[in-house]
């Protein structure tokens, strides 16, 4: 195929769904991303799906097409797409692709995180503070912070990844803010940069898809607190509030809730 970089980018803008058209839709454009087979360490990529070969780098998955003189490549989460062609042969031992991503995703991430605001506090942090649990499997505590920002902290129950799911996740990382839009609205900020997709065995525990996404929490009962909040881009819902703050052991199949234990009596 004869082509050009202006060509090319374009491809990149329409496969990204960044363009003034939109060429596919989210669902068939992810699918079409996606890899469907894992390879062996000995082969040149991590994964691939075709027409792509997918290397992992800097916690991010680019996909890549590579030619004998040209390397057209994606990072969807992003938004990122890069188009190399080259006079001649491919240079030996150096991958420029690889360089170039070394560089840009960096800077790409820096640029996010300084265009982001800081999350903005409600009126009154008292109404949406608690924890919360997601049909017993996942457990949150939504507290104020030191501006009166509200942030909410994670606590992973997931049986099927082992005792070490929640390990694999940075204590810095299982905090995110909420940045207040109106009402009782708030959406999810990450404040730091974290890698797109956290591998947990054979699956992909997504964090980068949490942020912006909105918090609707519940109409205040009696007592003024909102007895829970849905998540409707991360398809959460019925996120309710706990009456008391639960116990988490470590140990174990999976990080499962302690009963409090009750107050011991001295034999008089």
């Amino acid at each position: 195929m004869n082509s050009t970089p202006a060509d090319l980018a374009k491809l990149a803008m329409a496969l990204l769904g960044s363009g003034p058209r939109r060429l596919l839709r989210p669902d068939a454009a992810k699918t079409l991303l996606a890899p469907l087979l894992a390879c062996p360490g000995a082969y040149f990529a991590n994964e691939t799906g075709p027409p792509w070969e997918f290397h992992a780098q800097r916690g991010y998955r680019v996909a890549r097409k590579d030619g004998y003189a040209a390397t057209f490549s994606l990072v969807p989460p992003l938004q990122l797409g890069l188009v190399l062609l080259l006079a001649g042969p491919q240079p030996s031992g150096s991958d420029l692709v690889a360089r170039a991503y070394d560089a840009l995703l960096p800077a790409l991430e820096r640029a996010l995180r300084e265009a982001d605001r800081r999350p903005v506090p409600p009126p009154s942090a008292r109404p949406f503070a608690g924890c919360f649990t997601c049909a017993n499997r996942t457990f949150c505590e939504v507290r104020a912070g030191p501006a009166g920002e509200l942030r909410l902290r994670l606590r992973l129950r997931l049986r099927q990844f082992g005792p070490r799911a929640e390990a694999l996740v940075p204590p810095a990382f299982r905090t995110l803010a909420l940045r207040h839009l109106r009402g009782r609205v708030f959406q999810l900020h990450v404040a730091r940069a974290f890698p797109c997709a956290l591998p947990l065995g054979d699956a992909w525990l997504s964090l980068e898809a949490q942020h912006g996404q909105l918090v609707r929490f519940y109409p205040l009962d009696r007592r003024g607190l909102s007895p829970g909040f849905d998540v409707p881009g991360l398809d959460t819902y019925r996120v309710l509030r706990l009456l008391r703050k639960p116990v988490f052991q470590t140990q174990g199949p999976g990080l499962w809730p302690e009963p409090p234990a009750s107050p011991s009596r001295e034999p008089r």
